[in-house]
């Protein structure tokens, strides 16, 4: 699945029949493909060099896709679209506060996404692609599915934190169970900080459902929206 060597970690080449596994950055096109989806490392010299002089896309897009540490956004890049999230980290030893970035470059036939760190998001879309090809048409359908799972795995841990902060409350009545009060307010201040992270974070994919571009069709800009 994974090649941390050269930085290509999977993809899929999408036409009318379903999708097939691509094995690196050069696979030919299938006849009749109409979507490319490349999962890709941005450590990687390989993957920047591909990103950069051989995908296709606008070339400040590409650029702006590489920068480091960025807020989540939405940026318009003529007919490509680049959108930074930050998704859940759950790397052993890892604040849940600390998240992880996702970079999304798409455009009509290509999508691309770039991590550093993993992104388990990512990977529960590269399974529905296995399981239900069919569902993806284009790269709307993709960024859809993409952003709904970050979002969801994000309030998964919210949730988690918050079912945790609900129990050290009930068990700080019990001198027997009681939990150091250090602990509690640990627990608090990743809730906190996980929470108002996440302000940019709403902004960015409404603006995103309202964006009238011509890769959000209605159906995408609800599933956005929600």
């Amino acid at each position: 699945m994974t090649n941390t060597v050269h930085g290509f970690l999977f993809g899929f080449s999408f036409d009318a029949n379903g999708a097939r596994d691509l094995r690196g950055f050069d696979d030919p096109p299938l006849e009749g493909e109409r979507l490319r989806w490349l999962h890709l490392d941005w450590r990687a010299e390989e993957s920047r060099r591909w990103l950069l002089d051989q995908a296709g896309v606008d070339p400040v897009a590409a650029e702006a896709a590489l920068e480091g540490t960025v807020r989540p956004r939405v940026t318009r890049f003529g007919d490509a679209l680049l959108i930074v999230l930050r998704a859940a980290n759950f790397e052993v030893g890892r604040a849940r506060e600390d998240l992880v970035s996702l970079r999304i470059l798409a455009q009509a036939n290509l999508l691309v996404t770039l991590r550093r760190t993993r992104v388990r998001s990512a990977e529960d879309v590269r399974n529905l692609v296995l399981a239900h090809p069919a569902a993806f048409r284009d790269s709307a359908d993709l960024l859809a599915s993409l952003s709904s799972h970050v979002q969801d795995r994000l309030q998964g841990v919210l949730e988690d934190l918050a079912d945790k902060l609900d129990d050290f409350e009930d068990r700080i009545a019990d001198p027997k169970q009681s939990p150091e009060r250090s602990e509690i307010a640990d627990l608090r201040r990743s809730f906190i900080a996980l929470r108002k992270s996440l302000g940019p974070q709403r902004e960015a994919l409404a603006r995103l459902s309202t964006e009238a571009h011509p890769l959000l069709g209605r159906k995408h800009e609800k599933e956005l929206h929600e």
